[in-house]
C-alpha cells in the first residue's frame, strides 16, 4: 500500500482493474472492475457500495487473497492452484452470485497476481461455497496478418468457471404481478411463451432469437414484477437452424442499478439447463444478444448439478484509486 497526500487527507491506493469479460476484444463482453484487498479484512460493506456504486458498472468484485506461500517455482500441483475470498456489488447492492465478474477476477489473478504456472484458483463466496476457475492454454499467438489489432494481445486464454447449476421450475400458478400477460406488457408487446422460475431469476421464453434482438423492454415494469423477490429477468430462445449457437438471450436487473447486464455469467446457469433438457444436449454455446454481446461456452455434468462457463476476457485499464 502507497500513502499519499491527496487534497491534504492521507490516503490509501489500491489497484482496480478493469476487464471486459466473455469478450474476444475490448468494447465486447461486460466490464467489471476488479479490486484486490490488502491484507485478509474487507472494507466495511458501506465503503464497498460506494466503490461500486462510483464505478458505475454491473459489478465491482472484491478480492482478499488466502494464500499462505507465493507458490512460486515449485512443481507440486497443489501449488499450482490457489485461493480467494470474493465478494460481488452492483450500483445499488451485494449479490450472491456473479459469473462475469468471477471471470473477470481470473484473469486479474492470472495475468497480474500470481505467475505464469498458476491454472486454479478457488474463490470462496459466503452463500454459493468455494467456485473454481481454470486457465485453459493459451490462444494461439497472434499471426502476422492480425498483429496490428492490439486490442487481442491481452487475451491470455479461455478461463473455465464451476458454478452450481440453477434448476428451472415452470410457473404453474401465474398472479397479478406475473404472469404471461404482465410480462408481454413488460416487453413491450414481445410474446411470452412461458414462464420459469430459478433460485433467483425469472426465465422468460419467447419465440425466436429475432424477438430476442428486438426486445424493447420496460425497465420500470420490469422491476415492478421482479419486486424484491427476484433478483432479475432472463428472456431466452432457440436459435434458427442456420445459427453456430444452440441459445441466444438477455438479461435484465433494474432493481440491482443495472438494466441491462450485457453478458450475464450466473444467469446461463439458469438458461443452460433450460436448454439442456430441451435438447437433450450436455454442451451448449450460447450468445448474449445485448448491444455489447458476448459468448458463452457452457458444459453441463450428467445429472445437471454443475456447470462449466468459459470465457475470455480483454484487459481495458489498470487504474489506482485513493481512499
Amino acid at each position: 500500500m502507497t500513502t499519499v497526500n491527496n487534497n491534504a487527507f492521507n490516503t490509501t491506493s489500491y489497484d482496480m482493474y478493469q476487464v471486459d469479460a466473455f469478450a474476444s476484444k475490448v468494447f465486447e463482453g461486460n466490464p467489471a472492475a476488479v479490486i484486490p484487498m490488502k491484507g485478509n479484512t474487507w472494507f466495511t460493506d458501506e465503503k464497498m457500495q460506494q466503490i461500486a456504486t462510483e464505478n458505475n458498472l454491473s459489478e465491482t468484485a472484491f478480492l482478499i487473497s488466502k494464500d499462505t506461500t507465493n507458490n512460486n517455482n515449485s512443481d507440486n500441483d497443489s501449488n499450482n492452484t490457489c485461493e480467494y475470498d470474493i465478494r460481488w456489488f452492483t450500483p445499488n447492492g451485494e449479490v450472491d452470485l456473479c459469473g462475469h465478474a468471477t471471470l473477470g477476477s481470473a484473469y486479474v489473478v492470472f495475468k497480474f497476481l500470481k505467475p505464469p504456472t498458476m491454472n486454479k484458483i478457488q474463490f470462496n463466496t459466503q452463500k454459493n461455497g468455494a467456485l473454481y476457475v481454470t486457465k485453459k492454454q493459451q490462444l494461439q499467438m497472434l499471426t502476422e496478418e492480425n498483429s496490428s489489432n492490439k486490442k487481442n494481445a491481452n487475451i491470455i486464454g479461455l478461463l473455465t468457471m464451476d458454478f452450481p447449476a440453477d434448476t428451472p421450475t415452470k410457473l404453474i400458478t401465474p398472479d397479478e404481478i406475473l404472469n404471461k400477460e404482465s410480462v408481454t406488457n413488460a416487453l413491450n408487446g414481445t410474446e411470452v411463451l412461458d414462464i420459469f422460475i430459478g433460485r433467483d431469476d425469472l426465465l422468460i421464453i419467447v419465440k425466436d432469437e429475432d424477438a430476442i434482438m428486438n426486445l424493447k423492454p420496460n425497465f420500470s415494469l420490469i422491476a415492478s414484477i421482479l419486486n424484491t423477490k427476484y433478483r432479475g429477468m432472463n428472456v431466452t430462445s432457440a436459435s434458427s437452424s442456420s445459427s453456430t449457437y444452440d441459445c441466444y438471450s438477455r438479461s435484465f436487473f433494474p432493481t440491482l442499478g443495472v438494466n441491462e447486464d450485457p453478458v450475464c455469467g450466473s444467469a446461463h446457469c439458469l438458461i443452460s439447463v433450460y436448454w439442456s433438457n430441451i435438447t437433450n444436449k450436455l454442451e451448449l454455446k450460447a450468445r448474449q444478444a445485448s448491444k455489447r454481446g458476448g459468448d458463452v461456452y457452457i458444459k453441463l455434468n450428467k445429472d445437471k448439478s454443475r456447470i462449466s462457463l468459459s470465457g475470455t476476457c480483454a484487459m481495458y485499464m489498470k487504474a489506482t484509486v485513493y481512499l
